[in-house]
């Protein structure tokens, strides 16, 4: 009855996403099953993508041809959707299987099997569909990905994540009050460097590697400073809490400040995501290739994002994502000044925080880590 107790309150802390406030570590199925929905939508995903080449042309001139056909450009968009809902939607089925599932053979067998045809069968179909010479790379790739998820679910990533996602959907209507306040004078200012051909010419001449990485920079700086608030208010919640409290381990500190922190990033991801289509449909309208051309001495080409053929240009993909990123920066700095912001959906985070933390002395009273082994 005691461990069916403790197990259960494991499970709690997991889904509340502190993983490391548990004693007990996973063992290699209950890794596999974790790491079983993450899989699963890597390898519909690169299935679609396959599908997706074969419905698309390759070439500028038969694709601008492609697209103005009605039928056939409702057959694209429609693919194009299904690109990344039935990932979405084949994780979610997972998942819903793994909750609450024991490790057994047969678990591990079939997980195991998934990720197999991640490695092996991925690089099989897209040398079946004349998109690969068969050689180890693709291979390699697959192996490197399901080698970085089972990381990622070994150190409880898994249930971070999910945790961050679920408030970031209850806190929706939040993002839509701030992004109402913050997205029209935002994009007075950026529109301003949208219409501007230096911002063009500037990220046209950088390979897509070199504008991950100024991006990754942008979020680099965007996360730093989510963690050091985060860390704020941790130890200011931790010093109301009382004399009583038991101390936080380094990793038990890790883990609350990263849910805190990743709750927070995945609005601002949202937000920049809301700020690229924008731009992306604003460009398609108001900027003609003519203009583009003018601009960079250069015909555009076809844009591309994650090996996806995109209805508009390369060009005004990379300005785009550039002040996507820029704008969501500005986004996860802006709204801490925000008391409304503070108010609905901080402070409830906080709440949280502070629930989980009561739990924990509960958990740590009925099961000391000396006696958890």
């Amino acid at each position: 009855m005691a461990d069916r107790e403790r197990r259960r309150m494991e499970l709690w802390f997991r889904r509340q996403g502190l993983p490391w406030l548990v004693h007990e570590r996973d063992g290699f199925g209950q890794v596999l099953l974790r790491v079983a929905p993450a899989v699963t939508a890597l390898v519909l995903y690169d299935l679609m993508t396959t599908e997706f080449s074969l419905l698309v042309p390759d070439t500028d001139e038969e694709f601008g041809t492609f697209i103005t056909d009605p039928l056939l450009a409702l057959l694209y968009y429609s693919n194009f959707a299904l690109i990344y809902l039935v990932p979405v939607l084949g994780a979610w089925q997972v998942l819903h299987w793994t909750r609450n599932r024991e490790p057994s053979a047969g678990s591990t067998a079939l997980v195991l099997a998934l990720c197999l045809a991640e490695v092996f069968g991925v690089p099989a179909v897209d040398y079946l569909a004349g998109f690969a010479e068969g050689d180890w790379p693709a291979v390699l790739h697959g192996l490197g990905w399901v080698l970085v998820f089972g990381l990622l679910a070994a150190a409880g990533a898994g249930a971070v994540f999910l945790w961050a996602l679920r408030v970031a959907l209850r806190q929706l209507r939040v993002l839509g009050l701030l992004a109402s306040r913050a997205l029209p004078l935002l994009l007075l200012f950026v529109t301003f460097f949208f219409f501007n051909a230096e911002i063009w010419q500037i990220t046209s001449t950088l390979p897509r590697p070199a504008l991950w990485g100024v991006l990754g920079l942008f979020s680099a700086v965007g996360l730093l400073f989510l963690f050091a608030v985060a860390q704020d208010e941790l130890r200011e919640l931790a010093a109301e809490t009382g004399p009583e409290r038991v101390p936080l381990r380094r990793r038990e500190n890790a883990n609350l400040v990263t849910v805190l922190a990743l709750a927070q990033a995945l609005q601002a991801a949202v937000f920049g995501v809301l700020v690229f289509a924008f731009f992306l449909t604003l460009g398609s309208m108001a900027i003609r290739p003519e203009v583009v051309k003018m601009w960079l001495t250069k015909d555009p080409t076809s844009g591309k994002l994650f090996g996806v053929l995109l209805p508009v240009s390369q060009e005004l993909v990379h300005a785009s994502m550039f002040l996507a990123v820029f704008s969501a920066l500005y986004f996860t700095t802006a709204v801490f000044t925000d008391g409304k912001y503070r108010d609905a959906f901080f402070h409830p985070l906080l709440g949280e925080i502070t629930l989980s933390l009561a739990a924990r002395r509960e958990y740590l009273a009925r099961w000391p880590r000396a006696a958890a082994g």
